[in-house]
């Protein structure tokens, strides 16, 4: 049976840890309302400072109280030290908080929101959205959190340092070779990118590729390039 696994923003690893109502009140309410757990429930925590699955068995409970006691320690396979980033356009709010969950589930470390000249939306929920990073690492079983950044503009993270690959209509179609430099994979808006972002992908150091499919909203070619730069 596969365990629940919780994220916690506080150091794990102690013999025994208590869950507050009042202070974790999220985790408090899946376990005890949602999951109705029970004297010997079983489940995972992490902290997502290292590579290693807490596991916890539920001893003692009350109405603002959980008491866990610790079982074992997993260790889990150690990423490597090279980003993967998605540069994603601002799209529409269902849309982009689906791209954000899928690439999380996928494996990337890092999301930056581009505003484009052909954003319909112009901000984010950048606390809604950590929500579903927090749940989509705790559902897939990684243990790293990724980074949300906050909207920036194209021009200043085309000059970051690393691999940048645009994925558009236009470019090639060949594979990129397995690397270990930082990877940055750009997904424009519904509509595309304008002639002038172009211009700029093409000053810069971007690498154009064309998957090797029919033209893709934005939401799919979201989830297809982080699948993209994360399996090289």
């Amino acid at each position: 049976m596969r365990l629940h696994r919780f994220y916690s923003s506080e150091p794990l690893g102690e013999g025994v840890i208590v869950i507050k109502a009042e202070q974790n009140k999220d985790i408090f309410n899946q376990i005890h309302n949602v999951f109705r757990a029970e004297i010997g429930y079983t489940c995972i925590f992490f902290d997502g400072k290292n590579n290693i699955d807490y596991v916890y068995r539920l001893d003692s409970k009350d109405k603002k109280t959980l008491n866990f006691t610790k079982v074992e320690e997993i260790i889990k396979e150690e990423r490597g030290k090279s980003e993967r980033t998605l540069c994603l356009a601002l799209i529409k709010k269902d849309g982009f908080e689906e791209v954000v969950q899928k690439a999380v589930e996928i494996g990337v470390s890092k999301i930056i929101p581009i505003l484009s000249e052909r954003s319909e939306k112009k901000l984010i929920n950048k606390e809604r959205l950590e929500k579903i990073i927090i749940e989509a690492v705790e559902q897939s079983g990684r243990n790293d959190l990724p980074t949300l950044s906050e909207i920036s503009n194209l021009e200043d993270v085309i000059r970051l340092e690393g691999k940048h690959l645009l994925f558009h209509t236009e470019g090639e179609t060949s594979n990129v070779e397995e690397n270990k430099d930082n990877m940055y994979a750009w997904v424009g808006p519904e509509g595309g990118w304008t002639a002038g972002e172009l211009e700029i992908f093409k000053n810069s150091r971007a690498r154009l590729i064309h998957l090797p499919t029919y033209t893709l909203r934005a939401t799919t070619a979201g989830v297809l390039a982080s699948y993209y730069i994360v399996n090289l």
